[in-house]
């Protein structure tokens, strides 16, 4: 996923590879919500539009995120887990819940978890340091 990502190859430190890997995080989770909006028509149990609402969240909090790394690594490490967790579990409970068989929305859910992951292990290493 990240292994095609040249600014998070080149990162020369973990501040650099934190903010690599939430911008395609951020990239990501844009895509997906305008996937999202295209299927507006189809969404008569409502899944999509809590699933767009999420990543519309998702996007936010992960530029957060870039934000905060710039001035307070704990605050940049909380917020992380909170996106990679509670921001995109409303869509992923309503794509469970309603049985919906979207694997680009599936996908997309468990990658916005690894981004998190990923992005939350590097600001941990940067805070060690």
């Amino acid at each position: 996923m990240l292994g095609s990502n040249n600014k998070a190859a080149s990162a020369k430190n973990f501040r650099d590879l934190s903010v690599a890997i939430i911008e395609a995080g951020i990239a990501h989770a844009a895509e997906t919500r305008a996937y999202l909006i295209t299927k507006k028509g189809t969404d008569s149990s409502g899944v999509y539009k809590k699933c767009k609402d999420s990543y519309e969240t998702v996007v936010v909090g992960f530029t957060d995120v870039v934000r905060e790394l710039g001035h307070d690594a704990d605050g940049a490490s909380y917020l992380v887990k909170v996106v990679a967790s509670d921001d995109i579990r409303p869509c992923v409970t309503a794509v469970e819940s309603a049985k919906v068989r979207d694997e680009r929305v599936s996908h997309a859910n468990r990658d916005v978890v690894v981004y998190g992951i990923s992005a939350f292990a590097a600001i941990e290493k940067l805070r060690a340091n």
